[in-house]
């Protein structure tokens, strides 16, 4: 399906975002997407960015007080 995180060539993949509305990214396979969870380079998948749930220091965190949540697509 074009809406499932697992298809890498999924065109319309899961959003996330945090408790406080704040975008962090989309929950897909595909290393080539900018807003995939997936791409080590992206802001959203590398594992630096603070913007990241990849990040054990920044968004995913455990201990982070605004948690994320999964926004599935139309």
């Amino acid at each position: 399906s074009n809406k499932s995180h697992t298809n890498p060539y999924a065109t319309d993949a899961p959003r996330l975002y945090d408790s406080q509305g704040q975008y962090r990214g989309r929950l897909s396979n595909n290393p080539y997407e900018p807003d995939s969870v997936a791409n080590p380079y992206g802001q959203y998948g590398n594992p630096y960015s603070p913007n990241s749930i990849n990040n054990p220091y920044g968004a995913g965190n455990p201990y982070n007080p605004n948690p994320i949540y999964v926004v599935p697509s139309r």
